[in-house]
C-alpha cells in the first residue's frame, strides 16, 4: 500500500506511481511519432490528475500532431485555464488557429501570448511574421508589448549619430568640399528583407554589417539608415543604435535577443512617420536591390521630391558576364535592373577593378557609357576582427569529425559558379592516385543555391568520393573561424566573382588560397594566393598535390601571408564610401527626374520580363509608371493601387495631336469603373471593365503649348478589389485597374494607326514592341569579348 502511494515528479510536480508511469507510456509514444498513443496515454493520467498542466499541453500537441485540431484547442484552452499567466497555452492556441486558417484568432493568442510575463519570444516572431503575409493589427499595440520599460540598446556610445535631424529643406550640398554638411543616407531595405527569412549574414550582408557599422560612428558627417515599407510606399529611417543592435545580434546573442530587436524594427518599419530626406542627400545602397518589387519607383520619388543622388554598390554583373552559371529567371530580372539601375543611379561604387570594367562595358554596350569619375573601387580587403577563441566554444572542429583528420577548406554557396564539381573531379583523381587514407578531407561550408541537383548528384555518384567530402551549412562566425585555423590550405574554384571574400578571410587566418585565375580573385589574391585556370582539372590537381603533400611548400607561402598580408579595416573602407560622397555631393548629377521619352509607334508592355537578352539601345519600360500607386510588375503587366495610377512620358513635340492606345485589364471579381484623364483635361475616357476583361481603350490627346512638356495619364478607378477577402493563392494586394501596356502615334500618323490595327487583330503586338531586338545586332557576350578598356 505504501509503494503505491510514493509520489514522483513529472516536469517538477508530484505524481502518484500509476500517473507517471502513464505520463512515461504517452511520452514513450510521442517520441516513436505515434501520436494517438501518446494522446490517449496523456488522456489515461489526465483522468487521474485533471490538474496537470503541462500534460495538457503534451497531450494538445499529441492530438494537434494527429491532425485533431479541435480536441487540441480544448487541452490548450484546460491549460490555460489552470494557468492563465503562463505563455504557452497561449501560444499553442495561436499555432492551431493558424493551422486551422483562422488569422484574426491566430492573432489574439499570440498577443496574449505575448503579453505574458515573460513574453514568449515565439509569438513575437509569429505576430512579425503575419505583419508580412497580409496581417493586419494594431500595430501600435504590438509596439508597446515589445518596447519594454527600461530596455537598453548593446551599443551605448552613439549620441553624435542620434543628434536632432535638420530641417527637411535645408541644403546639404556642399560647394567647399567640406564633409562635416554631407548628408549620407545608407539604404538597407535588401537586408531588412533577407533578415525575415535569415538570420546569420552571408557575404554581401556581412560586407553591408561591417561598413555601417563604422559608418554609422563617423561624427564628422550626417549618416543615417533607412528602408522602403512597400505596402506603406514610403521610405523609414531606423535609429543608429536600434540598427546597430540588429547588426550585432544577427551574429551573437540569443535567438530571443534577435527575435525581439527585429521585432521591434519592424514594426518602427509599419508605425513611425516617413522618412524625408534632406535636399541634396546622398542614398547609397550597399547590398542588391534587383530583386526588390518596385524599387526604382521608390528611388525616383525621393529625386523628385528631395534631389537626392543614387549611388548603387554593384557587387558583380555575372548574371550578364556568365549567364550560363545563373537560372533564366534571375537572368532575366538582372537584365531589368541593369536597364533601369543606368536610369537611376548618379554615381556607382563597384569591388574591384574587374567589376568596374564590366560595368563600363556593358554600359558602354547599351549606349549609356558611365564616366570614370562617377566609378569608385572600393576593394573589400578586409575582415572580420578574429573572434577570441581562448573566449568561445572550441568544439566546432570535434563535433564535426575534423579534430585529428587533414582538411582543405571551400567556402561558398553551392551552386554551378562556384565550380565545386571540378573540384570534387580533383578530389577523385588524387583518390585514386593516392589512396583515400593520404587523400586530405574536402570541407565545403555554404548554404545551398540554385542549380546544385548535379553538384549533389555527383557527390552521390561515388561512395568513396562522398566519404571524403563534408558539407556544411549555417555556420556560426566563431565556427568558421575556427574551420580556418584548422584547415591546411583553402580551395576557391570558382568560374566568375565581383571579389571573392573566402580569399581575403583565408589570407587573413594566414592560410594559403589556391584559386582560380580569373575576374576579380587575383585583386583578392594577389601574390600571396595560387592560382590554376578554372577550366583545367590537371592544373588543379597538381596545385592540390603540391599544398597538400609538401608541408615545407606550404609552410613558406605561410610566412609570406604571416609577413606581407597587410588587410585594410572596415573603418578604412567606410571612410573610403564617405570620402567619396564627400567629393561627389557637389558634382552635377547626370541622372534626374525627367520623365522617358517614348517610342512613337511602339508599343510598351508593363511586364516585369524586360527581354529575353540585351541590345544597344534597350531602355527600361519601367520609368514610365508614374507616382508609387502602382504594385510591383507581373508576367503580365500591372496592377494598380486602389484609386489607380498614372503614366507619365515625353514625345518628340508635344505641340501634336497623339494617340495613345491602353491595354487594360479588369479586376479578377470586381467590375472596374474608370476615368481617364490626360493633361490636366478630365474625362477624356469614362468606361466600365467588367472581371478579368481585357481591352484596348483609345485616347485622344490635344497638343500641347510647348514641344518639351511632359504628358501626364491620371486612370481614376472609383472601385477597387482586397485579393485576400476574394483570392485563394495568399495574394495581399489591395489593386485596381491593370495596365499591360500602351502604344502611342501622332494622331495623324495614318501608317502607324493602321500597323497597330493590324497587330491587335493578329494578336501579334510584340512585333511592335519598343523591346523587340533588331534583326541584326552583335550580342552582348561577343561584345565583352571584343571589348578592351583602359
Amino acid at each position: 500500500m505504501l509503494a503505491t502511494m510514493k509520489m514522483m515528479r513529472s516536469g517538477g510536480v508530484p505524481v502518484t506511481g500509476p500517473v507517471h508511469r502513464l505520463i512515461a507510456n504517452g511520452n514513450t509514444a510521442r517520441d516513436l511519432n505515434a501520436w494517438p498513443e501518446a494522446a490517449e496515454a496523456y488522456a489515461a493520467a489526465l483522468e487521474r490528475a485533471p490538474e496537470l498542466f503541462h500534460i495538457w499541453i503534451q497531450r494538445g500537441h499529441a492530438l494537434k500532431e494527429s491532425g485533431n485540431l479541435a480536441e487540441a484547442s480544448v487541452c490548450y484552452e484546460r491549460a490555460r485555464a489552470l494557468c492563465p499567466e503562463n505563455s504557452d497555452p497561449h501560444l499553442h492556441l495561436g499555432h492551431a488557429a493558424k493551422l486551422r486558417g483562422d488569422m484574426p484568432g491566430a492573432t489574439r493568442h499570440y498577443f496574449d501570448a505575448a503579453r505574458c510575463v515573460p513574453p514568449a519570444i515565439d509569438a513575437i516572431a509569429e505576430l512579425r511574421s503575419l505583419t508580412l503575409k497580409g496581417a493586419t493589427f494594431d500595430m501600435h499595440q504590438f509596439r508597446d508589448i515589445i518596447e519594454q520599460p527600461g530596455s537598453t540598446t548593446v551599443f551605448e556610445g552613439l549620441a553624435d549619430n542620434q543628434r536632432p535631424h535638420p530641417e527637411p529643406e535645408q541644403d546639404f550640398a556642399d560647394t567647399d568640399g567640406v564633409g562635416s554638411r554631407t548628408c549620407v543616407v545608407f539604404d538597407v531595405s535588401d537586408l531588412i528583407s533577407y533578415f525575415n527569412h535569415a538570420r546569420t549574414p552571408s557575404g554581401i550582408q556581412r560586407v553591408q554589417l561591417e561598413t555601417l557599422r563604422e559608418a554609422l560612428n563617423d561624427g564628422a558627417r550626417d549618416v543615417r539608415v533607412c528602408a522602403v515599407h512597400e505596402t506603406r510606399e514610403e521610405w523609414i529611417e531606423i535609429p543608429p543604435a536600434q540598427f546597430l543592435d540588429l547588426c550585432h545580434l544577427s551574429r551573437h546573442g540569443t535567438e530571443a535577443e534577435w527575435a525581439l530587436t527585429f521585432a521591434r524594427v519592424t514594426v518602427r518599419l509599419s508605425v513611425e512617420p516617413p522618412f524625408v530626406f534632406p535636399r541634396g542627400a546622398l542614398l547609397v545602397n550597399l547590398g542588391t536591390s534587383w530583386w526588390i518589387p518596385n524599387y526604382f519607383m521608390y528611388v525616383r520619388r525621393a529625386k523628385q521630391e528631395a534631389g537626392i543622388r543614387y549611388i548603387p554598390f554593384v557587387h558583380d554583373l555575372i548574371p550578364l558576364v556568365r549567364s550560363d552559371l545563373c537560372p533564366p529567371l534571375l537572368v532575366r530580372d538582372f537584365m531589368a535592373w541593369t536597364v533601369s539601375v543606368l536610369d537611376h543611379a548618379d554615381f556607382y561604387l563597384v569591388n574591384s577593378l574587374s567589376t568596374r570594367n564590366d560595368l563600363m562595358k556593358i554600359s558602354t554596350y547599351l549606349g549609356r557609357s558611365i564616366q570614370a569619375e562617377r566609378i569608385e573601387v572600393v576593394r573589400l580587403d578586409a575582415v572580420p576582427a578574429k573572434r577570441d577563441l581562448r573566449a568561445t566554444d572550441r568544439g566546432a572542429l570535434a563535433r564535426v569529425g575534423l579534430q585529428r583528420e587533414p582538411y582543405v577548406l571551400f567556402v561558398s554557396t553551392i551552386e554551378p559558379r562556384k565550380n565545386h564539381i571540378l573540384a570534387f573531379e580533383a578530389w577523385s583523381k588524387l583518390i585514386d592516385r593516392h589512396g583515400a587514407k593520404r587523400v586530405p578531407k574536402l570541407v565545403c561550408v555554404g548554404n545551398s543555391g540554385w542549380m546544385n541537383e548535379p553538384i549533389h548528384g555527383h557527390l552521390k555518384a561515388r561512395p568513396d568520393l562522398e566519404a571524403k567530402v563534408l558539407i556544411l551549412s549555417n555556420v556560426s562566425d566563431e565556427e568558421l573561424d575556427q574551420l580556418y585555423d584548422g584547415c591546411l590550405f583553402t580551395l576557391y574554384p570558382s568560374h566568375y566573382e565581383g571579389w571573392g571574400l573566402p580569399v581575403t578571410e583565408s589570407l587573413s587566418h594566414g592560410k594559403v588560397a589556391l584559386c582560380s585565375r580569373i575576374s576579380s580573385i587575383p585583386e583578392a589574391g594577389g601574390d600571396l594566393a595560387d592560382y590554376f585556370s578554372p577550366d583545367s582539372r590537371a592544373e588543379l590537381i597538381e596545385t592540390i598535390g603540391k599544398l597538400a603533400f609538401d608541408a615545407s611548400y606550404r609552410r613558406s607561402r605561410e610566412r609570406q601571408i604571416a609577413r606581407d598580408f597587410k588587410p585594410r579595416s572596415w573603418h578604412e573602407i567606410a571612410e573610403q564610401i564617405l570620402n567619396s560622397a564627400s567629393q561627389w555631393i557637389g558634382m552635377d548629377a547626370p541622372v534626374d527626374a525627367e520623365p522617358p521619352q517614348a517610342a512613337l509607334g511602339r508599343y510598351c508592355s508593363f511586364s516585369r520580363t524586360l527581354a529575353p537578352r540585351l541590345w544597344p539601345g534597350l531602355r527600361s519600360t519601367e520609368t514610365f509608371r508614374f507616382g508609387t500607386n502602382w504594385w510591383g510588375r507581373d508576367p503580365w503587366g500591372c496592377w494598380t493601387k486602389a484609386g489607380g495610377g498614372a503614366l507619365r512620358f515625353l514625345v518628340p513635340d508635344a505641340t501634336k495631336a497623339h494617340r495613345v492606345y491602353l491595354e487594360l485589364l479588369g479586376m479578377p471579381n470586381v467590375r472596374c469603373e474608370l476615368r481617364i484623364d490626360a493633361n490636366g483635361r478630365e474625362g477624356l475616357q469614362e468606361m466600365a471593365l467588367e472581371p478579368n476583361e481585357g481591352k484596348w481603350v483609345p485616347v485622344e490627346l490635344p497638343g500641347q503649348d510647348a514641344h518639351d512638356l511632359p504628358i501626364t495619364i491620371d486612370l481614376a478607378c472609383g472601385t477597387f478589389e482586397d485579393l485576400r477577402k476574394t483570392g485563394n493563392s495568399g495574394d495581399t494586394r489591395t489593386i485596381a485597374v491593370g495596365v499591360r501596356g500602351f502604344y502611342i502615334c501622332e494622331s495623324d500618323d495614318a501608317d502607324a494607326r493602321m500597323a497597330f490595327l493590324e497587330a491587335v487583330s493578329l494578336s501579334s503586338i510584340d512585333t511592335l514592341s519598343a523591346n523587340r531586338p533588331p534583326a541584326d545586332f552583335l550580342s552582348l557576350q561577343a561584345f565583352l569579348e571584343r571589348a578592351v578598356l583602359d
